[in-house]
């Protein structure tokens, strides 16, 4: 088939759309729309002269951060998949049309889409960062399990059957990391219940971008030595009550559907350090959490909190506290009592003209002080396996703005 006018509307499978990427250096249009991706090729992201592209009414739930290499795309149709989230790079294309409607799992708060296309783009150059800086900090936890894989070519099979299973339990050992990412599960394998004495080892799981509705109660509880856990992108609604992790110190259950967390979180997991719960449907937070005397990163943005929690005024070691993309109409002038805060975003205030609105996500607002924010690094030891990620692009406050 020729290339017409450099625009090609074509039905195919995915293996053919990495051809047609090699192939069509020049492609300015192309119409995917109404077939059943599940993925845009990589190859996609690397055809610079691309500037409308439609991949509307697909099975698309998830778009890389590379399509932020598209520099000159103009029209980017995404309406009709299943999007959990728009990558923040998005945010910074020279876009003028964008359409991300009809993406029934797709937590952008209503408040930001009704404020238009450029509070959109506003909303991912900055909440999307911060997301992506998230995102970018958990993967260091499993980086060393990245490289095993691409050194040796190792392809772990599924979790599905046996050998998948007994693979990715050896890798644990080895590692101790336990990694199933993106395999679009919506209940993890009983036969990882059946090994159970293999995971006393593992420190940190990655269970995100999966399908699950619950905590895998039973797995975790083999994992006397857990010290991150990655549960983001999934289907969550609860939390079990009865799991206690007491060496947990980051939890990332971002972009779920939780809507309540346990009374008791506090003493299930005494040690935590960074809790990332962005994009759930949060509108209180259990008084319990007062207790993580270490908690330093607290992400809730994108939820329903109308006010500030109280709570957050007893975390005295707060570091890092996001409340972007809330419901707040106002803020709790004790927060500037706790001196270890360094910044967070603010809200959007309901009452405030559109202007105002997009300031506020722009500009992080610094409760104490209006300086800037220099970038703050942090590096962690899990049992050997070393991880180190940057803050600093989101967490910055606009002085003499």
């Amino acid at each position: 088939m020729q290339n017409s006018g450099r625009s090609v509307h074509h039905r195919y499978v995915p293996c053919a759309v990495d051809m047609w990427c090699l192939c069509c250096r020049c492609l300015e249009v192309l119409a995917i729309t109404h077939n059943c991706l599940q993925d845009l090729p990589e190859g996609l992201y690397t055809l610079t002269t691309l500037r409308d592209v439609n991949a509307s009414y697909n099975q698309l739930d998830f778009i890389s951060n590379n399509i932020g290499n598209t520099e000159g795309l103009h029209v980017l149709n995404l309406a009709g998949n299943q999007l959990r989230a728009i990558p923040s790079d998005v945010g910074w294309l020279g876009l003028k049309q964008l359409n991300i409607s009809d993406n029934p799992d797709l937590n952008i708060p209503a408040h930001v889409l009704q404020c238009g296309f450029k509070a959109v783009m506003s909303y991912l150059q900055v909440v999307g960062e911060q997301h992506q800086l998230v995102e970018h900090h958990m993967a260091a936890f499993t980086a060393r399990f990245a490289e095993l894989r691409k050194k040796h070519g190792l392809h772990l099979g599924s979790l599905e059957d046996a050998a998948g299973v007994s693979l990715q339990l050896k890798v644990a050992q080895r590692l101790g990391i336990l990694s199933c990412r993106g395999s679009r599960m919506a209940v993890l394998p009983a036969a990882l219940d059946a090994k159970q004495p293999a995971l006393e080892g593992v420190q940190v799981v990655d269970c995100s971008r999966n399908r699950l509705r619950a905590l895998p109660q039973q797995m975790l509880q083999a994992m006397p030595r857990l010290v991150v856990l990655n549960m983001s992108y999934n289907s969550l609604k609860s939390l079990p009550a009865g799991v206690t992790m007491s060496q947990l110190s980051v939890l990332d259950l971002s972009f779920n559907k939780l809507a309540l967390l346990p009374a008791e979180l506090g003493q299930q997991m005494p040690g935590l350090q960074q809790l990332y719960l962005a994009n759930n449907y949060l509108k209180e937070l259990p008084a319990s959490l007062g207790q993580m005397t270490g908690l330093q990163d607290l992400f809730l943005s994108e939820n329903g909190f109308e006010e500030v929690p109280q709570v957050l005024l007893r975390c005295s070691s707060l570091v890092k506290l996001s409340l972007a993309a809330c419901q707040l109409t106002a803020m709790a002038d004790e927060l500037q009592d706790l001196a270890g805060l360094r910044c967070g975003a603010a809200p959007w205030l309901p009452g405030s003209s559109v202007s105002t609105r997009l300031l506020c996500i722009k500009a992080c607002i610094c409760w104490t002080q209006r300086v800037h924010v220099s970038a703050c690094s942090a590096t962690y030891t899990v049992h050997g396996a070393r991880g180190s990620a940057s803050f600093a692009d989101c967490w910055m406050a606009a002085a003499g703005s």
